[in-house]
């Protein structure tokens, strides 16, 4: 048995040690180039008072809400699927700023495709439960990222533009706490956040 791992380590150490060095392809491009290529429209590419839908983009910095410059919007005109729930609609504002508010995606994803016609609203309990949902979110860290903190994403990504645009208010609010109690069920709060 010893004779067989020694043989098949003496094949496999010549190809281990040398796997990293035979890339050939150098990679001269930034993220945003090979968005550009494809035409994926980024945040970062947006103009002032552009409108856009974001799923799950936020981060938190220094006690505020970001959204990553690489975040790619929803493209609800293209789309062939039936959107549901919640999406966040932004509009870009000067000075890499960005004001959001939460909205039906089905209404949205209906609108971005040319149908005005359609008036069926979200009842309001469940908009107010997918809020409450989305801003519990904001602290689990993304989809992709392993963590809600926006220098660990930044780090997490080398490849990108350390870029990032401020959320400005959200639903109209510059405080999580007053757009908490806009959606009801507010628990008092505890620990180091309780006011006294």
């Amino acid at each position: 048995m010893n004779g067989f791992f020694s043989r098949l380590l003496i094949v496999l150490l010549p190809i281990m040690v040398s796997s990293p060095a035979l890339a050939q392809v150098q990679v001269d491009i930034d993220q945003e180039t090979a968005s550009r290529s494809a035409n994926r429209i980024e945040i970062r590419g947006l103009s002032v008072n552009d409108i856009a839908y974001l799923y799950s983009a936020y981060c938190i910095k220094d006690g505020g809400l970001f959204v990553t410059g690489w975040s790619i919007p929803v493209n609800y005109g293209d789309s062939t699927w039936n959107a549901s729930g919640i999406v966040t609609q932004i509009e870009v504002l000067p000075g890499r700023k960005i004001e959001a508010k939460f909205v039906d995606a089905r209404q949205a994803q209906l609108k971005a495709q040319g149908n005005t016609k359609y008036e069926v609203e979200m009842p309001k309990e469940e908009y107010n439960k997918l809020v409450r949902e989305k801003v519990s979110s904001f602290f689990n860290g993304g989809f992709l990222d392993s963590s809600p903190m926006c220098d660990e994403i930044l780090k997490a990504n080398p490849m990108q533009k350390p870029d990032l645009f401020a959320v400005d208010s959200l639903n109209g609010f510059k405080k999580l706490s007053e757009l908490l109690k806009s959606v009801e069920k507010m628990p008092d709060l505890v620990g180091p956040l309780k006011k006294k």
